[in-house]
């Protein structure tokens, strides 16, 4: 129901009765890197999970089920659609597995994408100097946003919701030489 991808720990946003599964890629999702254990695994962990009320049973059913449709959805055509092309980054490659799964319809309730660095203190990249690291890195965000939701199409899109947070925050006095100011209208 929940999965994070992405470089760091998905933190305690997607928390529940479930831990999400979390991974930078959907194919580092698997029970066993040799192919010969994985079936026998997910065998055993359902054996082991069914019919008990041990605390364990519902993350470890969750847990095969999620595998299971992971396999399948990495077993589907893997080509953005909508001729989207997504930047060669780690975000653009989270956004394109997160579209993947969303199209594969595999009952996916909620989904965090890292991106993170974005502690900037220096070269914003002010005015018309797009050359700046944290105007570099909006750009980033924004080619990856961009290439999300043409690949889901507009159907598809108008049925998600994206937002961008942060955890890290500054005053706006901070730091000593440069202020960004963002207004939304």
């Amino acid at each position: 129901e929940a999965t994070h991808l992405g470089d760091s720990a998905s933190g305690n946003l997607l928390y529940g009765p479930v831990l999400p599964m979390t991974a930078q890629h959907l194919t580092d999702i698997s029970l066993s890197q040799a192919s010969w254990v994985g079936a026998r695994f997910g065998t055993a962990i359902n054996a082991l999970h069914t019919g008990t009320t041990a605390p364990a049973a519902a993350s470890g059913r969750a847990t095969v089920a999620g595998i299971n449709a992971v396999t399948t959805v990495l077993a589907s055509d893997s080509k953005p659609h909508n001729s989207a092309v997504y930047p060669t980054t780690h975000l653009g490659s989270a956004l394109s597995d997160a579209a993947r799964l969303i199209r594969a319809n595999v009952g996916l309730k909620a989904l965090t994408v890292d991106f993170d660095q974005w502690d900037f203190h220096v070269d914003f990249g002010a005015g018309t100097n797009a050359s700046g690291q944290f105007a570099l890195h909006l750009k980033e965000l924004s080619d990856c946003l961009a290439a999300f939701a043409k690949d889901l199409g507009a159907a598809a899109f108008a049925k998600v919701t994206v937002v961008t947070l942060t955890e890290f925050g500054r005053r706006t006095n901070e730091p000593a030489g440069a202020v960004l100011v963002v207004r939304v209208n």
